[in-house]
Formats: C-alpha cells, sequence, structure tokens
C-alpha cells in the first residue's frame, strides 16, 4: 500500500502484521502497483521507483525527483508531471496514468519512456496521440491486456496496446452518464479503478 503522508510503501500480511518497504526518502507516493515476480512500482509526483522486497532495494527507474515536466526518453533524462495511476502490462512493461500531462506513457524495466495516447486536455477517443484525456488517474490491466483507464471527468476509457486506440467504455464529456451494460446510473467524478485478481472483461 502506499502511505502518501508518511512518504512510504507498506505491506499488510493476511495475519495482519505490517513492514515498510521504502524509507521516506522518496518523496510523497501518488501510485503503486506490484508486479508478478513481487516487484513493487511507485510514483512520486515526478518519478518512478522500483522497489525490490526481497533486498530491500530501491532503484529509480524514471523520472527527476526534482523536476517536472514531460519528456520521453531514457531514465533520468525523461520528465513526468503528477502520474497517478500505475500498473503492470502483460508484456512486463509499466503503464503510467499521468494526471498532469494528459497521457498515457509506457516504461520498459530499463527505464525507456514513450507516450502512447493523449496528450492535450479534452475529451476524443483515437488512435494514440490523437486521443485526448481530461485527467487520466487509475489504471488497470484485464486478463486480455486491454487496458482501462479513469479519466477524471471522462468515466472509463478503454485501450487496446496493440495500436493504443483509446474508446469510452462508460460516461461522456457532459452529463457524466454511464453507458456501458445499459446502467443508468452516474458516475460523477470517478478516480481510481481496479478489478480483482483473474478478471477478464468481455468488453474487447
Amino acid at each position: 500500500m502506499a502511505e502518501s503522508l508518511a512518504k512510504r510503501a507498506r505491506t499488510a500480511a493476511p495475519e495482519a502484521s505490517v513492514s515498510t518497504l521504502a524509507l521516506p526518502t522518496l518523496g510523497t507516493i501518488y501510485a503503486l502497483t506490484v508486479g508478478i515476480d513481487g516487484t513493487v512500482f511507485v510514483a512520486t509526483e515526478s518519478a518512478l521507483h522500483v522497489i525490490t522486497p526481497s533486498a530491500g532495494f530501491v532503484a529509480h527507474l524514471a523520472g527527476s525527483r526534482s523536476e517536472t515536466g514531460c519528456v520521453d526518453g531514457e531514465g533520468l533524462d525523461t520528465r513526468f508531471n503528477d502520474p497517478r495511476g500505475l500498473a503492470v502490462a502483460s508484456d512486463g512493461s509499466l503503464l503510467v496514468a499521468e494526471t498532469g500531462n494528459r497521457r498515457l506513457r509506457r516504461v520498459s524495466p530499463h527505464g525507456t519512456v514513450w507516450t502512447v495516447a493523449g496528450g492535450k486536455r479534452g475529451f476524443a477517443d483515437g488512435m494514440g496521440t490523437a486521443a485526448r484525456f481530461n485527467l487520466p488517474w487509475g489504471i488497470v490491466v484485464d486478463g486480455h491486456g486491454t487496458i482501462y483507464v479513469n479519466d477524471f471527468g471522462n468515466c472509463i476509457r478503454k485501450v487496446l496496446p496493440a495500436d493504443w486506440t483509446v474508446s469510452t467504455l462508460c460516461g461522456k464529456n457532459e452529463g457524466f452518464r454511464c453507458r456501458w451494460g445499459g446502467c443508468g446510473g452516474a458516475l460523477p467524478f470517478p478516480s481510481w479503478i481496479g478489478a480483482r485478481h483473474g478478471w477478464q472483461s468481455d468488453h474487447r
């Protein structure tokens, strides 16, 4: 779990024991996700970090700890602005829902960063950087590898990793009404999104 105010990442075992993974030197933790092998990925205001729990090792993966921005590239030369959602893709790369830069970014295990969708504030479906997000926040990947993003104010967006096509699964730019599966309930300002283990969506 991410304990933002205390600026650390912690684990809670089934028997309720709690331990700290990272010391408060990382800064405020905005997002956290865990890979299949147990590796922990953490996002702060402008950087991404990797924690290896078994060794207690923390590595700086990408971005700057002191400077925000928007730069793709390699490792510490890249820049982020308010990465609020993390998820591990089916190929092992890290997916970042970056609120400040209104985009979805992909990070290789070695720290290479690409912008794969979005880039300007708005509401538009489309392929790659032609798509528009309002405030991409939470992100999750289903059992098929399909990506779902909680776009704050624009509801739920679906992203296909084959060509990074973005579509709207639920909600719209105004009115904030759910259009998924005939549901008529409101989704005013969704922030976080999650899926139970092994979940596979039929909405492909």
